[in-house]
């Protein structure tokens, strides 16, 4: 909720977040020049990128490991920024942690780049599920919703193998592990449970990595559905 499309919270040299909305300046896909952001906010994120001194996060508005396109666009519905998106993701010199909500189900997934770092992507949604008479309005709009039905079924249905997901020049097409998935709904399997994450970090000096953990919350049970450790450099 701010004025600005994208921002950087670095905390000391251990750890830096940078924020990027790809909705804010997101054209329609078949605009005559498409894209899901800025052409500056890309430039920023490169040099963000180059100039990390440990791992980095970024804070995104959609999932980075997504399935066909729907009636919501995905990210590389968008193929000229998404090559470039996977082509300055892919010569990060650190490891990256990818954060995203709003596709109504939640998971924790993984990529090895071939240089030795990784990207965890990190996505939960929705905290609540907004209801009327009695249906749930995201379950009935069309394509797009069935892919976030199927998506808890980690690797399975339209959850894609390996990232890019589509053809990028210099990437070659990487393996996705799907490490956790939020459960389904207890009720209406065809929906994942309402979830929300919390990460903390917390700095190794004897490595000089730092620890991720990933724990996820279920509020409507009141209980925890899993937590992740992760150690990144």
């Amino acid at each position: 909720q701010t004025v600005r499309s994208t921002h950087v919270m670095d905390i000391g040299h251990d750890l830096s977040i940078f924020v990027l909305d790809t909705r804010r300046n997101r054209t329609t896909r078949d605009a005559p020049e498409p894209r899901f952001a800025d052409p500056a906010d890309l430039l920023a994120l490169r040099n963000w990128i180059l100039r990390l001194r440990g791992p980095g996060v970024i804070a995104a508005s959609q999932p980075l490991f997504d399935g066909p396109a729907g009636v919501e666009s995905t990210l590389h519905s968008y193929s000229g920024q998404y090559s470039e998106l996977c082509q300055m993701l892919a010569a990060t010199p650190h490891d990256l942690v990818y954060l995203a909500g709003d596709a109504h189900f939640g998971r924790v997934a993984q990529i090895a780049f071939p240089g030795g770092h990784k990207l965890v992507e990190v996505v939960t949604s929705p905290m609540s599920l907004v209801e009327d008479d009695g249906n749930y309005i995201w379950a009935a709009t069309g394509t797009g919703s069935q892919y976030a039905k199927d998506a808890w079924i980690l690797g399975q249905d339209v959850d894609p193998g390996e990232w890019p997901q589509v053809p990028v020049a210099g990437v070659a097409g990487m393996p996705i592990s799907y490490l956790e998935a939020v459960p389904a709904n207890e009720e209406d399997s065809a929906r994942t449970e309402e979830n929300f994450m919390i990460l903390s970090f917390a700095k190794k000096p004897q490595s000089g990595t730092v620890r991720m953990k990933v724990n996820c919350y279920l509020p409507r049970r009141q209980e925890k559905a899993f937590s992740r450790v992760f150690d990144l450099k």
